[in-house]
């Protein structure tokens, strides 16, 4: 089954995408990756996304509306582009879905419980552009069932750490991170899984590069390691009760803006505007790399000792991983490739194997890494009569052998 995963995520930088072909042998999934990329967003709309994602004030309905249908028409326009350059290089085998969960605008959380999420990018623009199915919503399904519906990256990560487990961190606009634990009951059965998103990622440092220097990010973390924490504004920020909470937890940008860091720096009575540029994407940085860290203290209830194996932008940022070694003395820190998969597409990979278990009737989302009360199969198909042919499976392949067959 060839399946094209798209991801546009809290960072709102780019649309990626990942072209895999899967097979299954018993309890093996097989999962060749044809191709990958990222197509940029246009500024003009990226603007308008930020906008939405990170202002205090909400978009007028006719802004929601054509904001829906613009995301849709901009994805559709990059399936479109994989599509015909997968045929001038020769291939003419079918795409037979589209994963696109779309842009979220909005995760809704209150006391600790999600109670909805807001996605844009309109699916049917998506399949009346190229005539393949398109499989879009991929939270509400577990949200309904009292889920966090996020982070959904736990299915990937347990089939990658394997059965002797270890932690998976996906640092983007928003951190999460995934604790597998090799379960007491034997070594075939699957790993204790819990999961949430520990805060911001890059979210929070990427908009004050972009107001302090009018750059998208802090390159390297350059300007973070010259600068030095600033401890009231840092406690003041640890203090939020998002940080104390258990997993499993979700949260977004929309939680985690520059609203929300202008609000804590003034109810400690701090002038971010006296705070120097390095100063403030230090304390920034320290933020992310201590609530990484704290979150999984709290959850083995001691210094965890365990490879942490992190993705994402985050990953590119020396400053940032320097910090996160230096406050898990314990952890064996690596990035790179995890059981076979590039991590630049973990993300857009991860939706094309959503609907590969979707398509098959298969749960996508970790009850134990969402808090649901029962798994769901993930996400709304357009037009709903396709993938009938597809057989349904009873159960899930316990393991995952990804091959990087891209020219």
């Amino acid at each position: 089954m060839r399946i094209l995963g798209l991801m546009t995520g809290t960072s709102v930088d780019s649309a990626d995408f990942a072209l895999v072909d899967f097979s299954r042998d018993g309890d093996v999934l097989h999962a060749r990756v044809k191709s990958s990329g990222e197509h940029p967003w246009p500024e003009a709309l990226r603007g308008r996304v930020l906008e939405a994602v990170t202002s205090a004030s909400v978009p007028s309905l006719a802004e929601l509306t054509l904001l829906d249908a613009h995301v849709g028409e901009f994805l559709a326009g990059v399936v479109t582009s994989v599509r015909d350059d997968a045929r001038e290089r020769g291939s003419d085998a079918p795409l037979d879905l589209v994963v696109s969960p779309g842009q979220t605008l909005f995760h809704n959380v209150e006391g600790g419980r999600t109670l909805a999420t807001l996605a844009i990018g309109d699916a049917s623009r998506i399949h009346a552009a190229t005539g393949i199915a398109a499989l879009s919503t991929v939270r509400s399904a577990d949200i309904a069932r009292g889920g966090t519906g996020a982070p959904l990256a736990p299915l990937l990560d347990q089939l990658l750490l394997g059965p002797d487990g270890g932690c998976a961190v996906n640092i983007g606009g928003i951190a999460n991170t995934t604790l597998c634990t090799p379960a007491a009951v034997g070594p075939t059965a699957p790993p204790l899984v819990r999961a949430g998103d520990t805060g911001p990622g890059n979210g929070l440092i990427d908009a004050a590069a972009a107001l302090r220097t009018g750059t998208a990010c802090d390159t390297d973390g350059a300007r973070a390691a010259a600068g030095r924490v600033h401890d009231t504004l840092l406690s003041s920020l640890l203090a939020d009760p998002y940080f104390a909470l258990p997993f499993p937890k979700s949260t977004g940008r929309e939680y985690f803006s520059p609203a929300w860091l202008d609000a804590r720096a003034r109810e400690a009575g701090i002038d971010l505007d006296v705070l120097s540029t390095e100063n403030l994407l230090a304390t920034l940085t320290e933020l992310t790399a201590r609530t990484l860290a704290d979150a999984l203290k709290a959850e083995v209830g001691h210094e965890p000792r365990t490879r942490l194996h992190v993705t994402g932008g985050g990953a590119h940022n020396p400053t940032l991983m320097a910090r996160i070694e230096a406050l898990l003395p314990g952890c064996t820190v690596t990035t790179g490739p995890l059981g076979g998969l590039d991590p630049d597409i973990k993300e857009a990979f991860l939706m094309a194997l959503i609907g590969y278990y979707s398509a098959h009737g298969l749960p996508g989302a970790l009850i134990d890494a969402t808090g649901a009360t029962e798994p769901a199969v993930l996400g709304q198909l357009t037009p709903p009569h396709a993938l009938r042919t597809v057989p349904l499976s009873t159960t899930a392949p316990r393991q995952l052998l990804v091959e990087d067959s891209r020219d």
